[in-house]
């Protein structure tokens, strides 16, 4: 057997396989889902041999739900939109309180105060 899985394109193993003809709907509608333009693929084809575990993972609705979510992290990193922006952290000396008004930052006069 000296063909590929088309999910993980690791050669096929004869005790690992199924083909996929009765499941040729899923997986196209996950494809289709997951927007990986494997469906260009299926949609010629009448069955497909994969690996089990592959089109188990592959059809799971947790997985289509991570695909698409990594499609719009990814989407959403190469917009024009930029992340929140954080304060840098400035090396200012430390506030001497003894000497500056906690609210106002002024310097705090006792006498002038009385």
């Amino acid at each position: 057997m000296s063909e590929v899985c088309f999910i993980c394109d690791k050669p096929l193993k004869e005790s690992e396989v199924v083909v996929a003809d009765h499941g040729m709907k899923t997986l196209i509608d996950a494809s289709v889902e997951k927007n990986d333009y494997f469906f260009e693929y299926l949609k010629d084809k009448q069955s497909v041999i994969v690996h089990v575990q592959c089109r188990k993972i592959y059809t799971r609705k947790s997985s289509i739900v991570a695909a698409k979510r990594q499609r719009e992290t990814e989407q959403g990193s190469t917009s024009t939109i930029s992340p929140p922006h954080t304060r840098a952290q400035v090396s200012e000396p430390d506030f001497n309180f003894k000497i500056y008004c906690l609210f106002c930052g002024v310097e705090a006069n006792e006498e002038a105060e009385k």
